[in-house]
């Protein structure tokens, strides 16, 4: 008995963070609209490229899931968003228009200096 007992609690604790999103919100904005975050463990980079034959991840496009938490209403919204390094602009910046989304939808924007979209590709851009 003591055998089950204990494979079930190192069992639990071995499943118990895998339930559930872990998500890792930072802080990468703030204004009088509110505060802005990304989730760092959501970077990834969905094209590749080749360099000297060799297949490798093109890290000048970035998408992550950013959210904003509004100061007015204390309310959060989030989506996915893209980031293209060094073009300086994105895709799903401006205003937050496509929350809960899972796609990517219109058009790129380029990322004026000073805002919240420059914060966010000093954060993610390598």
């Amino acid at each position: 008995m003591n055998k089950f007992i204990s494979f079930f609690l190192l069992a639990l604790m071995v499943l118990a963070p895998l339930q559930g999103q872990c998500e890792d919100w930072k802080e990468y904005f703030n204004d009088g609209v509110g505060t802005f975050y990304y989730d760092k463990d959501s970077i990834h980079y969905p094209e590749q490229k080749k360099i000297l034959g060799f297949t490798v991840k093109n890290k000048e496009i970035v998408n992550v899931w950013t959210k904003i938490k509004y100061r007015a209403s204390g309310e959060n919204d989030t989506q996915l968003t893209r980031i293209y390094c060094l073009e300086r602009e994105c895709m799903n910046c401006a205003g937050m228009v496509n929350l809960f989304s899972k796609e990517l939808s219109g058009r790129k924007e380029p990322i004026e200096p000073g805002s919240w979209g420059e914060s966010l590709l000093k954060k993610v851009c390598p």
